[in-house]
Formats: structure tokens, sequence, C-alpha cells
């Protein structure tokens, strides 16, 4: 009896203690494992996290950090579905997580509802999520409209004011507005500049109708005027208006529009410009587009028949987006013919090829920066005959007119809500020309604050 007394309460203790033991290993293990979660989360070895977060599945869910990690891990692999279990078991605990809300947004996105992805992503804009946050919803949400889930009608517009200064608000209207001089003194001239304040006002209204998931008619109406405070006759206006059809097939959208534009300067209409355009917008992915596009334009001008024009064009565009902004990068041809030739029009037909950069950036909380860049080549078919040398037959300039312009552009955005914003830009404008007096600079600074809805 001793002896098995001897027996039995050792191994009781033993037992107790192993227990005792594995209770404590089990909870270190699982402290190990939650912070080795973490770390295979941030190195992106989402395989390893997901099977990983499986295991100590039953251990943690429903707590918000945990939730928060397996649906991450989970999207990744492809477990759609519980990765919106996991999401949703999140925003149900804390519902003003914006990383939580955003990461449910997308996995809805991604399965394909549309709706719930919709108001997810306008829940996160409610939020006030930081700057970077905002441009990748908006992103999505653009996306969104574009598949047409959504059958009904919908009007969206701008309206903006700015203020700003010109420094040569004529640059670039040459001898279309003034006289040229006698050939005497034509090797000193120069087309006049004459800078000035100015004041702009522009609105911009659309609507889609749907007529499918996959297409819809829509128009867009726009107006704009340009008010100087001493130079009432260069004052500028233009009334916009176009139609147009949208057909989304696989990952491509495709648009087929007409365009009509009546331009003022001062208060004499100055030309009426018909145009006929086509696009193909290719999704590469969601960060990345392919825009192939054209237009035939024909422009009637008001005050001289020499400058009717018929215009193609050809465009091609990349976009990038990252986790950081936005890049793209555009060229161009066109290919600009008159109306009437004669050797008072001729000069004006040329073939115009063009190359552009643009980057946009977040700045943390405060808005966004913009920066772009524009080159053209504009290489003129004939000479210039209403330029003449001294013999009064000959042209003056002996090689055609050659054209090289370029355009730096810096704007920053104050966001200062969901619809209002506030912005400012400078824009420096750079024109050489081989027939000297058609060379000019520009420099143009404005600020004022715009309106969506």
């Amino acid at each position: 009896m001793l002896a098995a007394k001897k027996i039995n309460i050792p191994l009781f203790c033993v037992l107790a203690a192993l227990v005792t033991l594995t209770s404590v290993c089990v909870a270190q293990e699982n402290t190990d494992s939650r912070k080795y979660l973490v770390e295979l989360v941030k190195k992106g070895a989402y395989q390893e996290a997901f099977e990983l977060a499986e295991r100590i599945f039953d251990d943690y869910v429903g707590d918000p950090d945990f939730d928060y990690l397996y649906g991450l891990t989970a999207r990744a692999n492809g477990k759609h579905q519980e990765a919106i279990f996991a999401f949703e078991r999140v925003v149900i605990n804390r519902s003003k997580n914006i990383n939580a809300r955003m990461a449910l947004a997308v996995a809805y996105y991604e399965i394909g509802n549309y709706e719930a992805a919709r108001a997810e992503f306008n829940h996160v804009l409610s939020l006030n999520p930081d700057t970077a946050t905002s441009l990748k919803v908006d992103e999505y949400i653009k996306h969104l409209n574009n598949l047409k889930n959504n059958l009904e009608p919908n009007w969206s517009g701008l309206l903006s004011a700015s203020v700003g200064y010109d420094s040569n608000v004529n640059s670039g209207l040459g001898d279309e507005m003034y006289e040229i001089p006698i050939q005497g003194i034509l090797r000193e001239f120069q087309f006049p500049e004459a800078a000035d304040s100015m004041q702009r006002l522009n609105a911009r209204l659309k609507y889609e109708y749907p007529l499918s998931k996959h297409n819809a008619l829509y128009t867009h109406l726009a107006a704009g005027k340009t008010f100087y405070s001493d130079l009432k006759d260069l004052e500028k206006a233009n009334m916009d208006f176009m139609l147009g059809y949208q057909h989304k097939i696989g990952a491509a959208q495709i648009k087929t529009s007409g365009f009509y534009q009546k331009f003022w300067f001062g208060s004499e209409v100055y030309q009426n410009l018909y145009a006929a355009l086509a696009s193909i917008d290719f999704e590469i992915s969601n960060t990345q587009n392919f825009i192939l596009s054209a237009n035939y334009s024909i422009t009637d001008n008001q005050l001289t028949d020499n400058l009717d024009l018929n215009s193609s064009m050809l465009k091609a565009q990349y976009s990038y987006l990252l986790d950081f902004g936005k890049f793209s990068i555009h060229a161009s041809y066109r290919d600009e013919n008159v109306d009437q030739l004669n050797e008072s029009s001729q000069h004006y037909e040329r073939d115009v090829t063009g190359i552009g950069l643009s980057w946009l950036q977040p700045i943390a909380d405060w808005g966004i920066l913009s920066f772009a860049w524009r080159y053209q080549h504009a290489k003129h078919q004939f000479d210039n005959m209403t330029v003449l040398d001294t013999d009064g037959f000959s042209p003056l300039f002996k090689e055609k007119r050659s054209d090289h312009s370029q355009v730096y552009n810096i704007a920053f955005d104050y966001l200062l809500s969901a619809r209002w914003s506030w912005q400012t830009q400078a824009r420096i404008s750079r024109k050489n020309s081989n027939q000297f007096f058609y060379s000019f600079n520009r420099n143009l600074i404005s600020t004022g604050v715009r309106y969506t809805f």
C-alpha cells in the first residue's frame, strides 16, 4: 500500500504539471504566432501567413486586429468570401477604421458586388481619409461608373472661379490679328505683347443615360469666360456641346461622340468648330490603362476664310497609378489642311507632332500636386507668300516655317472637402520659330475655387 501511494502521488503531480506547462506553452506559442503573422504580412509572404492564420483561427477569430490580418491574407490567396467575412467582423467592432473599410470595399469590388463596393467606398470618403486613399477611392469609383452596374441616369458637373495674371495675352495670334509692316522695317518687327490681370469662370455639366450594363448615351455642356482688366477686345469665351455613346467590351471601353464649340474674341464670334471623336480605353489592370483616340474637326473662322481648317488627329496615352501618385505619358500627331488652298492661306497647312508627360502626387492630407510638360513640333507644308522679299515676288523666308513649343505646368489642389477645392497653378509657355516674329514667351498664374457635384 505504501509503495502504491508513493507511486500515485508523484504521477498525479507530474500530470498536473504537464497540463499547466502545456497551457503556458500553448499561450506562449499563440502569442509568438501572432507576432510572426504580422511579420509575414509585412514581408508579403501571404501564402505562409494564411496557413498560419488558419492554424490559430479558432483562438483569435473576433479579435479586430487578427481579423484584419486574416482578411488580408485570405484575399491575397484568392479566398475572397473569407476575406469579406473577416473585414465585416472588423468594421462591426471598429466602424470608423478606414483601412478595414477600404479593404472591405476592394474585396466587394473584386467579387463583382459593385453595389456593396460603392457603398463602402462612399463610407470611406465620409471618414475623411488622407489624400492618397481619397485618390484610390476616386479611381475605383471611376471604374464602377464605367461598369454601368447602376442603370439609372445620373448628373455630374463642376463650377469654378479664379483670378490671375497673364504676361502675354495675345501670344500666338500673330498675323491673324496684326498687320505685318512693309519690308523695310520687317527685320526688327515683333508682334506686340500685352500683359493683364484676368478673371475666369467655368462651368461643366454631364448627363449619362445607361442603355444597359455595358453601354450608355452621354452629353456634355460646358461654358467658359475669361475677363481682362484692360484688354477687353481680347476677352475670350466658349460654349461647348458634346453628344456621345459608350460601350464596354471586356476590358475595353469604346466611345464615339460629336462635338461643337462656338468661340468668341471680345464681343465677336471668332470661330465655330465641329468635330467627330472616337476612343478606346483599355483597362490593363486596376492601376494601368491605355487610351487610343482619334478625331476629325472642321474649323469655320468668322474673320477670314484663310483660317478655315480641316484637321485629323491621332493620340495614344498610357497611365499608371502607383501607391504614391499617378504617371501618364502621351504622344500625338495632327494633320491640318486649309479649306481653300491659295497663296494667302497655304502657309497655315502643317503637321504637328507632340509628346507629353504628367505626374500627379498626393501631399499627405493637404491636397494634390501635379506637374505636366508638353512639347510640340509644327512643320508647315508651304512657303509663307504673305511675307515677301524686297523683290515683291519671292518669300522673305527661304525655309518653310517650323515651330517648336514647350509648355510647363505646375498646379496644387488644396482639398477643402469632398466637393470643394482651392486650385493654384502656374504655366510657362515657350515657342521658338525659324520665322522669328512667330516666337513668343508667355507666363500665366491663377488661383481660385472649384466645386464638383
